[in-house]
């Protein structure tokens, strides 16, 4: 397995005896042969770059992060305003993750920016997993929902934000994998929809009561988020405060901060980051101009093959 084969990669290389490998193989789901092989060698480029003798934990999440997000972009000028709606976006999805039985466990929450997002929440399976329950899809979209719905209920309805769409489109696709695929609704019953259109001439009925089925998924998600986060708003307060001044909490920070007892330890090597303003100087090869406007956040969820849904 990945434990293999992260142990083949790492014989050559100087890794800190800190360095759980057992934990990193758990970390890396749906990670080939190739990324595991290409994020032993980023954490080395780290260390060689940050002048450090070995590869230390902190590394190989950079590098698991950037090889799954793309690169930090801290030189993304950002107002606070922007910032504060980025942190209240990811806290909603963040605590609906910590809240929610069947929700993969939070690896981290960020409001720095990777890739073409202001801000991620990613989250990790305790293990590999080849099928995925009813219960776990009902947490996968209400995760998705999280974020949305902590902006209107922040921010009111005329402020929420376009940053919210791929968050609804990872939530559209797996209500469908529900209903049409696994047959996971009461109204259509237990069968699969395309392979029963495959066969008919009008399937116009039968798409119908399907998109009415996801609909009514996506809306119910939606009502209980909506009571979630209305009832533990002071602690979504909490959760972006400590995102705004922080930038990345880890779920264990997460729940530190929710009881009171988050004591902040400045994190080694290249995973530290400022909490001040951000950095306004030039960063190679990025060009801040395509990153699509209001793109406020993503939920990256390795999901196992059965799900539909493209972390």
């Amino acid at each position: 397995g990945r434990l293999e084969i992260l142990k083949h990669y790492m014989e050559d290389k100087p890794i800190s005896v800190q360095v759980d490998r057992q934990l990193l193989a758990r970390n890396t789901p749906g990670f080939s042969g190739a990324k595991l092989a290409n994020l032993v060698n980023e954490a080395a480029l780290i260390a060689a770059k940050t002048n450090k003798d070995v590869i230390t934990p902190a590394m190989l999440d950079e590098a698991r992060d950037k090889i799954m997000m793309g690169v930090e972009r801290k030189s993304l000028v950002q107002s606070l305003e922007a910032r504060k709606l980025t942190a209240y976006h990811e806290g909603g999805h963040a605590l609906v993750a910590l809240k929610t039985q069947g929700a993969n466990p939070i690896h981290k929450a960020t409001i720095i920016p990777r890739g073409h997002a202001l801000g991620m929440v990613t989250q990790v399976p305790d293990k590999d997993e080849f099928s995925i329950t009813r219960e776990q899809m009902l947490a996968y979209i209400d995760v998705c929902m999280g974020g949305k719905v902590a902006e209107e209920l922040i921010f009111g309805e005329m402020k929420v934000t376009s940053g919210a769409t791929q968050d609804l489109v990872q939530a559209t696709r797996m209500a469908r994998h529900m209903v049409a695929d696994c047959g996971m609704s009461d109204l259509i019953g237990p069968m699969h929809v395309q392979t029963l259109m495959d066969h008919e001439r009008s399937g116009g009925v039968l798409r119908e009561h399907v998109d009415a089925e996801v609909a009514r998924v996506l809306r119910e998600s939606y009502e209980r988020v909506k009571s979630m986060l209305t009832t533990n708003e002071q602690q979504l307060h909490t959760l972006a405060g400590a995102l705004l001044e922080h930038e990345t909490l880890t779920q264990k920070d997460i729940r530190d901060v929710l009881d009171g007892s988050f004591t902040s330890v400045p994190p080694e090597g290249p995973a530290s980051s400022d909490s001040g303003a951000p950095k306004q100087e030039e960063e190679e090869g990025v060009e801040l101009e395509h990153i699509p406007a209001g793109a406020a956040a993503s939920v990256i969820t390795p999901s196992p093959p059965t799900s539909p849904v493209a972390a």
